[in-house]
């Protein structure tokens, strides 16, 4: 239909034709307006359009999606896969015109933001198929949206392709709102998503067939061994683009957890196996029938469990419950009498204690008042002779303080008038010594002026006669320092000549070595050269034979892994073939053995029915022996109870005996005259007499005869028992 244009679709629009599917896939002249056109003519008709292809449409914004959502309310399907450009506008106007919308497949949705996403998320349409391509703007928050949205009873394949700000979190609340309907799941090209996602997906979507992961990145064996656990009607499978996915991995699991999958041709994954409709149809009855037939088993299991639990019931209530009651009755009833009696005998020993208490604090509160009353006394005598001492000490003080006063203003005076004679004195000193040394001055001026006229007339005298003497001896010194000079040039051209010769001979043999020198080296740079070009040579050629070698090794190794790579794959091919026919038999054994246990526990099942009612016939025969049985096994746990609260009160006698005797020696041995005796009137006694020890030995006695007539009683029971 590549000649179809808009003025076709405003024809089609116009005739008056009552079109309900219309199909213009590949049509690429047709744009917006066209669409529009149509959606106004044909709206009240139209249930399937299909624009695949169409790449014109939504090039200047979303006028045909609006166009749409206004006119073609009957719409059922709407495909626009190859759709350029769709904003908010567009899905908020399907999401409210189009309102029997069951299937919507549309790309080009990079404008599309948060509100569109929010408002066809939040829809009332009964959307079963919805696909999405390219909202690079709608993260995770969009989607927690929908465990409020109606499409949670009716979406089952969700395709979300291009979500790039899509993550784990976003696709837990995809599965937490849909998983119980979601058949087909496809977030290819979501690079943010990891494994997590696929272990989410394993435990929320158990009803789910297809899936698709290809070119999410982050995708590893893992995901592939959490959806093999978990989705064992999985049929579909892509993980193109998934460099951590390993090819064994995904042998691993084909036909094992996965029996409705084969290894995908066209892509890396699995594909559905042939007929895999019927095979997972198959598999539904077969798991239906199962569960049937158990839960008629567990009926049948739970009736004859209540028939023997009412009746163990009813013995234990007979036996068990209703004894345990008289025996907690009777209990009570003693534990009340015991309660009373050692309430009176508390409430003797509290009031004796309560004596014995006040006596101690009025003892202990006098003693209290006798000490307090000796520490005041003590306390006021130490007060006033503290006092007594303090008021000593500051009339001492007074009088020592005004000792040093007088003392120190009569010191002060005589040192006011030491210091006045010292002043007059040091006054009188500094003008006499200021007198003497005025004169003195004078006279050494004096002195020092005529000291100074004789100094200078010898130094005129000497300059002189220096003057004389240094002139004849610098003559003599400069005529010995020229002849001196002259001889230092003689010998100075002398040995300059010698130098010059003899360095002249040296010059010679130096250059005759450096001579040779420069032979040498001239010869060893030759001989450098050769080697060097003869070393290149050989390098050159040893280059060429390790590149030939290195290319030989390549190649060779190409074509060991070319072989090595055919003969894994044949032998994988061979041991996946062996794989699934053992597989295939161990089903079939699997199925042979479900079948057989079928049948022999149906046999057994009817067998124990009528080994069931042959029992009860018997019963009902034994029934009046099981009577009588049951009243003697009665009379016996009777009698065993009797001979055990028997044993026990024995015990307890034979332990009160025992006391007794050891109270009655101590109190006939001892020499003291108090003693804590309760047998006697049942209230411990505070003084020991020979009424005392009396009562102790007639109470000795009578229990003992008492004890005596219990244990013969007992072994008559026991002996009843024996005999029983």
């Amino acid at each position: 239909c590549y000649n179809v244009d808009d003025i076709s679709l405003t024809i089609i629009a116009g005739g008056g034709w009552k079109l309900q599917y219309l199909y213009l896939r590949d049509c690429v002249q047709i744009s917006d307006n066209g669409v529009s056109r149509l959606a106004q003519g044909l709206g009240k008709y139209l249930k399937v359009l299909d624009l695949k292809g169409c790449n014109n449409v939504g090039e200047f914004g979303d006028r045909a999606l609006r166009a749409v959502g206004a006119g073609c309310i009957e719409l059922e399907e709407l495909i626009m896969t190859e759709a350029r450009r769709v904003e908010d506008s567009g899905f908020i106007a399907l999401a409210q015109g189009c309102m029997n919308l069951h299937t919507l497949a549309i790309a080009g949705c990079d404008d599309v933001t948060r509100k569109g996403m929010h408002a066809m998320l939040k829809t009332t349409c009964p959307l079963k198929r919805l696909k999405i391509d390219g909202c690079r703007k709608v993260g995770d928050a969009e989607f927690e949206y929908l465990h409020e949205s109606p499409l949670q009873s009716t979406l089952t394949s969700l395709e979300l392709n291009h979500f790039s700000k899509l993550t784990d979190r976003g696709v837990g609340a995809i599965c937490k709102a849909l998983g119980h309907r979601l058949l087909n799941l496809d977030i290819a090209h979501c690079p943010l998503v990891t494994d997590l996602s696929a272990t989410i997906i394993g435990n929320l979507c158990t009803k789910l067939r297809s899936i698709d992961f290809s070119y999410c990145g982050h995708m590893t064996d893992k995901s592939i061994h959490s959806l093999a656990r978990t989705l064992s009607c999985l049929t579909s499978l892509k993980l193109d683009g998934n460099p951590a996915i390993s090819s064994r991995a995904l042998i691993a699991h084909a036909g094992v957890e996965l029996e409705f999958v084969d290894m995908a041709v066209q892509w890396l994954g699995y594909q559905p196996k042939q007929a895999v409709e019927k095979l997972i149809t198959q598999k539904e009855q077969h798991v239906h029938q199962t569960k049937q037939a158990l839960l008629i088993q567990s009926a049948l299991r739970r009736k004859f469990a209540n028939r023997i639990y009412w009746e163990r019931y009813r013995s234990r209530l007979l036996t068990v419950v209703l004894p345990l009651f008289q025996a907690r009755v009777r209990g009570v009833i003693q534990r009340k009498r015991h309660r009373l009696v050692m309430e009176r005998i508390m409430r003797n020993k509290m009031a004796t204690k309560i004596q014995a208490k006040y006596r101690k604090y009025f003892a202990l509160h006098e003693r209290i008042r006798v000490m307090k009353q000796k520490r005041y006394i003590a306390f006021r005598n130490l007060q006033a002779l503290t006092i007594q001492r303090l008021y000593r000490s500051f009339v001492h003080r007074q009088r020592t303080e005004a000792k040093r006063v007088l003392r120190a203003n009569e010191l002060l005076a005589k040192t006011k008038e030491q210091a006045l004679k010292e002043t007059r004195a040091i006054v009188i000193q500094r003008i006499y010594r200021g007198h003497v040394g005025r004169r003195r001055t004078a006279e050494l001026d004096e002195a020092r002026r005529k000291l100074r006229a004789l100094n200078a007339l010898k130094d005129k005298c000497a300059r002189f006669i220096q003057r004389v003497i240094w002139g004849k001896s610098g003559r003599i010194k400069a005529r010995r320092r020229r002849w001196e000079i002259a001889h230092a040039q003689l010998m100075w051209n002398s040995a300059r000549h010698l130098q010059r010769v003899y360095r002249g001979h040296l010059g010679r043999l130096r250059f005759e070595r450096f001579r040779q020198a420069h032979i040498l080296r001239m010869r060893m740079e030759a001989a450098t050269n050769i080697q060097r070009a003869y070393r290149g040579y050989r390098g050159k050629l040893l280059a060429a034979v390790a590149r030939a070698l290195r290319i030989l090794r390549a190649k060779q190794q190409f074509y060991a892994v070319e072989i090595q790579r055919t003969m894994r794959g044949c032998v994988g091919r061979h041991h996946f073939k062996v794989h699934k026919e053992l597989e295939t038999r161990r089903r079939r054994k699997i199925k042979a053995a479900g079948l057989i246990q079928r049948i022999f526990r149906g046999h057994k099942g009817r067998e124990a029915r009528v080994i069931e009612m042959e029992l009860q016939q018997l019963d009902s025969k034994a029934r009046p022996l099981i009577l009588q049985l049951k009243h003697h096994e009665e009379d016996a746990v009777k009698l065993a109870k009797l001979i055990r609260q028997m044993e026990d009160v024995e015990a307890r006698m034979t332990d009160q005996l025992f006391h007794i005797e050891r109270e009655y020696e101590q109190c006939k041995y001892t020499t003291s005259k108090y003693t804590d005796s309760k047998w006697v009137t049942g209230v411990p006694q505070r003084f020991l007499t020979a009424f005392l020890i009396v009562r102790l030995k007639d109470l000795f006695d009578h229990e003992t005869e008492i004890h005596r007539l219990k244990f013969i009683e007992l072994q008559k029971r026991r002996a009843e028992m024996r005999d029983l």
